[in-house]
């Protein structure tokens, strides 16, 4: 297959998966439009009957279909309480599924937010959820709705926030080979907080075992030269023991080959079971170690002004209590000067350009920019949008935080532009283009309040509270 052959087909291949989404997401609306349908029938019919008398004819309902279907009646359940949700209150949505212009899963995450939004203010944001769907996966659509849901009533995000953590839990799920998941249930700040403590130790490990290793490596590389001049030495470290390619560090064992992820629960092992890490883990500063999350708070609620909502890494409303028992041990604080029309970032105020440069974008982008990617901002790189080598300025117009697995796939043929205000256009390898927005810090205003200049609204962001 000559060259152009190849990405003949690879184009088309690539037309046809596209079309196909359309087409899904038509059938979508279709099969949501007809289980709304039965769903109005049973209310109908039901009208006159005790309240169980429609519980009743859903789950028979159900079952039918389950049977004709082939899957489980409680899986129909679910389908048809959804199916009537969307086609009865989400008017809009319905319709741009069924045109094809958003799949299902992006009218699930619309009405899964929007459920809690006041009926007065649904249009309104139907209308804005609908207009990022254009540009965004359905996870980064979904934290951007929890952040606008959040501020048509912050005072029921507060009581339903109350009422989820008295649910908090411990359970175990047993799975194959002898294995089992941990499931903790918590509020967000603290699941957060265990697992950012989690990864800075799972680091500290593999970098303390790297690094004992390296100075082995070289000592033994240095008895090597002394004995080829004559001098005697000991044999390197793992020479002529039997082990082959398995290498020792300095106290004899064997070096780290685990994944990151395992060294990750082996830390929250030892920390659970015995209350600490073993000796031989070389954490001589593990109680200092604390858990980070990333608060965002609106100055004017802060102060007291405003109810709009702060949000915990970018994806997560919180109410403004918990919000001040968050900041109020922050190291480190940056303010960043919101548009007032959009809520987007514009700038943020420093003495020190370079750390609070990035702490900004961070702010900004809140994870990595790749769309359909999740990975919270401090565990990404900064990249130069435009590369740095090839004359791209280190300002926040040119740079984006790329978590290490999407910021190495960019420099397999994909091209990189920022435009206004962080927004990132990508460009595929087969020259598509795809938009990625950042979601806005603060609440935006109508379009017809000008009052307010840039630098009159601000964002506080705090780092690093202490758990």
């Amino acid at each position: 297959m000559s060259d152009c052959e190849h990405d003949f087909v690879y184009d088309q291949a690539i037309g046809v998966f596209e079309r196909l989404q359309v087409e899904r997401a038509k059938l979508d609306a279709q099969e949501a439009s007809v289980l709304g349908m039965l769903v109005g029938l049973c209310t109908h019919d039901s009208r006159d009957e005790a309240s169980d008398g429609l519980d009743r004819r859903l789950a028979s309902i159900a079952l039918e279909l389950g049977l004709a279907g082939r899957m489980s009646d409680r899986t129909v359940r679910r389908r048809l309480d959804d199916a009537y949700v969307l086609t009865s209150k989400f008017g809009a949505t319905s319709r741009a599924l069924g045109e094809g212009a958003i799949s299902g899963a992006h009218a699930t995450a619309i009405t899964d937010c929007g459920l809690e939004v006041p009926d007065e203010h649904r249009a309104e944001y139907e209308e804005r959820m609908l207009e990022r769907a254009a540009t965004s996966t359905p996870a980064k659509l979904r934290a951007f709705g929890r952040r606008i849901a959040a501020e048509y009533d912050p005072a029921a995000v507060a009581e339903r926030q109350a009422e989820a953590a008295r649910a908090r839990s411990v359970a175990v799920r047993d799975l194959h080979d002898g294995m089992s998941e941990l499931v903790l249930t918590l509020p967000s700040a603290q699941a957060r907080a265990i697992h950012d403590r989690l990864t800075q130790l799972a680091r500290a490990d593999l970098e303390s075992r790297t690094d004992a290793f390296g100075a082995v490596r070289g000592a033994g590389a240095a008895a090597g030269t002394q004995d080829a001049a004559g001098v005697g030495a000991a044999p390197a470290v793992g020479a002529g023991t039997g082990d082959g390619d398995v290498a020792d560090d300095d106290c004899g064992r064997p070096r780290d080959d685990r994944r990151f992820d395992a060294v990750r629960a082996d830390a929250a092992v030892e920390l659970l079971l015995a209350g600490r890490l073993p000796d031989d883990s070389r954490h001589a500063a593990i109680d200092s170690m604390q858990g980070r999350v990333a608060i965002t708070v609106p100055a004017l609620t802060l102060l007291g002004a405003d109810d709009a909502p702060a949000m915990l890494d970018g994806v997560v409303p919180v109410p403004i209590e918990t919000a001040r028992e968050l900041v109020d041990g922050a190291s480190v604080w940056l303010r960043v000067l919101t548009d007032p029309i959009t809520g987007e970032a514009l700038a943020a105020d420093t003495y020190r350009p370079p750390a609070a440069l990035r702490r900004f974008v961070e702010a900004r982008d809140g994870g990595c920019r790749m769309p359909g990617c999740h990975r919270p901002a401090r565990y990404c790189d900064i990249d130069h949008s435009h590369d740095h080598a090839k004359g791209g300025g280190t300002s926040a117009c040119n740079l984006a935080c790329l978590c290490r697995y999407h910021h190495t796939i960019k420099h397999s043929g994909w091209g990189l532009q920022q435009l206004a205000r962080g927004r990132l256009l990508w460009t595929a390898p087969n020259g598509r283009t795809h938009l990625d927005l950042p979601i806005p810090m603060a609440r935006p205003r109508a379009p017809d309040d000008r009052s307010a200049s840039p630098e009159s609204d601000a964002t506080l962001v705090a780092a690093a509270p202490p758990f």
